[in-house]
């Protein structure tokens, strides 16, 4: 039966159920429902005003509320901007490894399962804005509270006008108007075609090309549609239901997306939003955001990765995002997402984040006591109280940092750690009933051992097990009312058909924590250190029980290529205590990791970020201890590490590294002291500004941007500095600043700087700026589109270049080229276009004669266990 719009919108006033049963039976999906669309233009038209407004008014009510702290604020109010990190793409050129690189930030271990490497420095990434830019389907992976879920919903509030954030064009014509201002409109106008002039130069240059220009000469740039241009569609993949029962064999995709939004719609919106949202998806201008991937059990996955590719079938012409795990991402990946990573939070963004909550504070008092509350006896946050906000945020996940935040503004924290904050934030949920606890320890711990989320009728059973000790007597009070009033107190949210989940999966791990602390005895504890649901609980656990057994388990499962059942272990280090008997013998290990002289990098990375992670008081002995090594990776990851731990003692340290033998070890000194960012961290950063080499001045210039406040008041005055190196170095700090102040002082260099090779900096990095171009999150090319290889194709003799699996197996062969460096371009291309065919040539490749080879071998078997969350057998 094909589907009739008409008589859809004529009769949606007789319910849900009864306008789908239209829907569930079409069989063309194509041209007949745009024809269908079209015939009834005009009403849709009259209804489309209404329903358009309905929905917009409803999306943006219902996405404000989705985070944790619903109850305090909205969203925009305490957001702080989210960015995306994305992969480094596979070589597409012979890589000269004497070369200087573009971008210094390279030497920053891209670990993105323990992410507090990023967190600490800066690494290029890009606004969530660019999304539009890129390619149709992203996914936004990362770690459980690290802000995937609030970055999917910022791009609903962008979408529909409720959050803009200036692009970087938008700043720097900011500045130049600001510069403009006083000028006469000739003299205005000249300047302004001067500076076109300057950016066609500078695009022409970057393209490679010098016919770029449309037909009035003006620069032909690809400018990426604006967000506000998507009609937003957020669901969440538990409400997705795919049974056979509610649709039948043959389903269009877009209607379980659909079923979906109305479960938190109202009535009149589920009704009448449907024609709206096909013929938004039928025209391609539907931004889908669809969150809670890895909340789903493993097999409810499955069965959501052949609804997706369905919907990209038929709708993939919409914009499509989806959040993810940062490991085990490959599934998306063959479905067409590109993967990119919410980008941790800095130091700068956790201020930011307390600011923001500290200023929002008054109002939420009003809204948590839901009465009116005089001005005079609002709490209000002092600076000195900011302050103190701000101690013990160094790495913390967003989660984490507002969990603290509001745990120490509400005051009465119980325990002074983690466990302490999740227990002030969720006693504002929890009904005062001495059942409330042991019945949520043991509905989590269902959870957690099935990998499952539960029915009403699920947790009424356990409520009726625990309210009924005695099965002669009667319960100790009303079953029924204490169950609805547990879910209905919003500590659980509503999936499906009457599934409840925790209102975070993080929120499960912690009373599966209380679990392990009160009802579990050691011989559980240790079997629940091989299970990976039970990770988080066992890190809050750690310092009310001991976890010996566990760590036992986990050490005593099999061995990976990047050690994992070692340095997981690093997250049950910040809470455990220091007298805890494992824990001295595996931060031994850790140590050993990094400082063994025969080690692979990969394996440094990993046990420098483990050793971060730890948050253990010992760290600054093992880093400066890594920074008087020999071996030039090993100092290289021991100035990192002072950095990432503000070591502000090993400042003198750090100084001599400045003027290291080997360039990697330079940067990395030059960023650890931006890391620490004290005075006297600047005074040293200022002398290697004045008298270091070129690349290293323009290292602590970019380390400078991200310091504010004296980083930024350096910048400033070196770029009216005498020396014209200091001059050129400010540039590239000031471009990467991206603020007003800092983009006009880059103008002035760029109008005033007499010395060419100074303004010609100035120019191209304020063109870049100003240009409208963007990238985006876009697929890697297939290996058949890789330069050298299509170069190295040709030089062997083929004269047409293979496609696909033949060109994976050709790939293949370049791992036997005699050059080592095409080796290593073969080997990375492997890795990170994650093609599985070559793990077992790339086990063969450790044993090749060059280290280079050896070690990008080990790095790209690294990367493909991340990405296939698969264990790949160590090297023994």
């Amino acid at each position: 039966m094909g589907f009739d719009p008409l008589s859809f919108i004529v009769g949606f006033g007789g319910g849900v159920g009864v306008s789908y049963g239209a829907y569930r039976y079409r069989e063309q999906i194509g041209a007949l429902r745009d024809s269908a669309l079209d015939t009834i233009e005009n009403v849709r038209d009259n209804l489309s005003r209404s329903a358009d407004s309905r929905y917009t008014s409803e999306l943006i009510q219902y996405l404000q509320q989705q985070h944790i702290a619903k109850d305090f604020a909205p969203l925009s109010e305490v957001l702080v901007e989210p960015r995306l990190l994305v992969l480094p793409p596979p070589p597409r050129e012979l890589e000269d490894p004497n070369a200087a690189p573009e971008n210094y930030d390279y030497v920053v271990p891209r670990i993105y399962d323990q992410p507090q490497l990023l967190s600490a420095y800066y690494v290029e990434n890009l606004p969530l804005s660019d999304i539009t830019a890129g390619d149709n389907h992203v996914a936004i992976l990362g770690v459980a509270g690290a802000g995937k879920s609030t970055a999917l919903v910022t791009l609903g509030l962008m979408a529909l006008g409720v959050i803009k954030y200036s692009t970087l064009q938008e700043l720097t014509n900011q500045a130049i108007d600001e510069a403009y201002a006083e000028l006469p409109e000739n003299e205005r106008q000249k300047r302004l075609n001067e500076m076109n002039a300057i950016q066609k130069r500078v695009i022409e240059q970057l393209r490679g090309v010098q016919d770029i220009t449309d037909l009035q000469g003006d620069v032909a740039y690809n400018i990426p549609p604006d967000i506000t241009n998507f009609f937003p569609i957020y669901v969440h993949a538990a409400d997705v239901d795919l049974s056979i029962n509610v649709f039948g064999l043959r389903v269009d995709p877009a209607e379980p997306l659909i079923r979906a939004f109305q479960r938190y719609a109202s009535l009149i919106t589920a009704q009448s939003a449907p024609p709206l949202m096909y013929q938004q998806l039928s025209r391609g201008q539907c931004l889908i955001l669809i969150d809670g991937l890895e909340d789903l059990p493993q097999n409810e996955q499955k069965r959501l990765y052949g609804w997706l590719e369905s919907l990209i079938e038929y709708y993939g012409h919409n914009r499509i995002v989806i959040t993810g795990p940062a490991t085990g991402f490959d599934s998306l990946v063959a479905l067409g997402f590109v993967p990119t990573f919410v980008k941790p939070f800095s130091m700068n963004d956790a201020i930011a984040l307390v600011e923001k909550w500290a200023d929002a504070w008054p109002a939420a008092q009003q809204r948590l006591a839901k009465r009116r509350i005089k001005e005079d006896e609002l709490q209000t946050i002092s600076q000195g109280e900011r302050q103190r906000l701000l101690a013990d945020t160094l790495h913390r996940r967003p989660f984490h940092l507002v969990l603290k935040t509001l745990a120490h503004l509400q005051g009465e924290v119980a325990l002074p750690n983690e466990r302490g904050w999740y227990e002030r934030f969720l006693r504002n949920y929890l009904p005062e009933n001495e059942h409330v606890g042991p019945i949520l320890r043991e509905v989590a711990t269902l959870m957690l051992d099935r990998d499952i989320i539960l029915k009403d009728g699920q947790i009424l059973e356990i409520s009726t097990q625990r309210l009924t000790p005695n099965p002669d007597e009667p319960p100790l009070e009303d079953v029924d009312k204490f169950t609805k009033t547990l879910l209905n107190s919003g500590l659980f949210v509503k999936r499906g058909d009457n599934y409840y989940d925790f209102l975070h999966p993080l929120f499960r791990s912690y009373f599966g924590a209380e679990a392990i602390i009160h009802d579990m005895n050691s011989s559980r504890i240790t079997e629940l250190g091989g299970k990976p649901n039970w990770h988080h609980a066992l890190r809050l656990a750690a310092d009310g029980v001991d976890i010996t057994g566990a760590v036992g388990q986990k050490l005593n499962g099999p061995t990976d290529v990047l050690l994992s059942n070692l340095f997981q272990i690093a997250d049950w280090i910040p809470n455990a205590p220091v007298e805890a008997i494992w824990r001295t013998e595996i931060m031994k290990r850790f140590g050993a990791a990094l400082l063994a002289p025969s080690q692979y990098d990969t394996i440094r990375e990993r046990a420098l970020a483990a050793l971060i992670a730890s948050r253990d008081p010992n760290l600054e002995n093992v880093f400066r201890q890594a920074v008087r090594s020999g071996n030039p990776a090993i100092r290289k990851y021991g100035c990192l590490g002072l950095g990432a731990i503000q070591a502000e003692a090993a400042i003198n340290d750090l100084r001599p590294m400045l003027v290291d033998d080997n360039r990697d070890v330079q940067v990395a000194a030059a960023m650890a002291l931006g890391a620490i960012s004290t005075e006297s961290a600047i005074d040293v950063m200022i002398q290697g500004l004045l008298e270091g080499s070129e690349g290293l001045r323009q290292v602590i210039a970019l380390a400078l941007a991200n310091v504010q406040g004296l980083g930024h008041n350096v910048l400033r005055e070196a770029s009216q500095h005498n020396d014209m190196m200091v001059r050129r170095a400010a540039a590239f700090g000031l471009a990467r600043v991206q603020a007003n102040w800092s983009l006009i002082a880059l103008y002035d260099m760029l109008i005033s700087e007499k010395e060419w090779y100074v303004r010609s900096a100035a120019e191209r990095l304020f063109a870049i700026a100003r240009s409208p171009e963007r990238e985006g999150p876009r697929h890697f090319p297939r290996p058949e589109e890789l330069p050298w290889f299509q170069v190295w194709v040709s030089n062997i003799g083929h004269e047409k270049m293979p496609e696909g699996e033949e060109a994976v197996e050709l790939l293949l062969q370049v791992l036997r080229d005699p050059r080592p460096l095409a080796r290593i371009m073969a080997i990375k291309t492997i890795g990170r276009l994650g093609l599985v065919k070559g793990i077992r040539p790339l086990y063969v490749m450790l044993m090749d004669k060059e280290a280079r080879v050896r070690t990008t071998a080990y790095d790209a078997l690294g990367s493909l266990q991340i990405r296939l969350n698969e264990p790949l057998p160590a090297v023994i």
